[in-house]
């Protein structure tokens, strides 16, 4: 099924100024998937659906690690339309040595939220 990438320096991007010394924001080019299409497989007709993705509060690293990790990548599924949206929201750990480490998950309709909260332990 096709993949859809864009650049998430044009993408619907929203700066989290929240870095700290050796990670700094990152607004800039990168390649990420924005859209994807997957046979679905509740179609009598052999239908699909598509996810739309949406990243937001990049950082990188001063120090030579280079690019870190995204906070939120927020996904829109076609299967739920208006006035029906459901939106996910998966939350990542940004500082090493947790750096893309999920935390926690919001589902939401704009109405409501439910949340799953993935702690971890560390040391």
């Amino acid at each position: 099924m096709p993949i859809s990438q864009s650049n998430y320096e044009d993408s619907d991007t929203v700066a989290y100024p929240d870095a700290a010394y050796p990670y700094q924001n990152y607004i800039g080019p990168l390649y990420v998937v924005s859209e994807s299409v997957f046979s679905d497989p509740s179609s009598s007709t052999g239908g699909t659906y598509n996810q739309k993705f949406y990243y937001y509060g990049a950082w990188t690293n001063l120090q030579g690690r280079g690019f870190q990790a995204f906070a939120v990548k927020r996904t829109l599924d076609s299967r739920y339309v208006s006035p029906n949206l459901l939106y996910h929201y998966e939350y990542y750990e940004r500082s090493f040595p947790y750096t893309g480490m999920k935390y926690q998950d919001i589902e939401s309709t704009g109405v409501f939220y439910t949340s799953g909260i993935h702690r971890h332990t560390g040391g």
